[in-house]
């Protein structure tokens, strides 16, 4: 009996016996290894997804209670309120209310630095001011003061001029609505600087009726602006 060694493989196998071996090594073939780049970014996604497993659930809780802060504070009013929702709107409006005071300063600022150059040319009148001149008596001295010192300096008598009137304005206004105590020194301040501008502007014969005018003025422009003030004791 003969034994016939017919190959029956399938046409889709043919492939020649040398060539077979090039293709089963080919496919047993590990992959080339990379430059290290691969590596790590393969660690890094794992890592990644780690702690993201690990994270989402503590954070997924922190913005729930978070949540959970809010809906009481619209349910229980402000009193109720955790601390960092109050600390949160406090310090918005803290922030808008400076922003609001800065543009309104600029405002105010820029208006001063208009008028001013408005009348940079115009001379104060020396001597009689108004009907009685009181007012001339402590405004052309602080003039004269301001018009001698201010030689060599970048700013101009004119400017310095209308700053003082600001001053003076302003912390009156600020200490009569706010009894602060910074406003009140502020006023305190302008009054002094106001008085020794005063004698050292005035002529001397008259220097102490200037000065004592000055000074009736603040005294009787204080009791508005220095309202509510009291000494400690008494």
């Amino acid at each position: 009996m003969s034994t016939d060694n017919t190959d029956f493989t399938s046409p889709q196998n043919q492939t020649p016996a040398p060539f077979l071996f090039l293709k089963t090594t080919q496919e047993a073939a590990p992959a080339e290894p990379d430059n290290g780049l691969g590596a790590f970014t393969r660690s890094l996604r794992t890592a990644m997804r780690r702690w993201y497993g690990i994270a989402r659930p503590v954070v997924g809780q922190w913005l729930e209670e978070r949540a959970d802060d809010l809906r009481n504070a619209f349910r229980d009013g402000w009193d109720e309120t955790t601390t960092w929702i109050k600390a949160t709107v406090g310090a918005t409006v803290l922030l808008a209310v400076a922003a609001v005071a800065v543009m309104c300063l600029a405002l105010i600022a820029q208006s001063a630095v208009d008028g001013v150059n408005a009348v940079a040319g115009v001379q104060v009148p020396e001597g009689s001011g108004g009907q009685t001149g009181l007012l001339a008596s402590v405004t052309s001295p602080v003039w004269t003061y301001l018009q001698s010192h201010t030689v060599g300096l970048a700013v101009s008598a004119p400017t310095a001029y209308g700053a003082w009137i600001l001053t003076a304005l302003g912390t009156g206004l600020l200490s009569f609505l706010t009894k602060a105590f910074g406003a009140r020194l502020a006023w305190g301040a302008t009054g002094a600087a106001t008085g020794w501008m005063v004698w050292h502007g005035a002529p001397a014969d008259g220097r102490e009726v200037a000065l004592g005018i000055t000074v009736i003025a603040f005294a009787l422009l204080s009791i508005p602006a220095l309202r509510g003030f009291r000494i400690r004791g008494y």
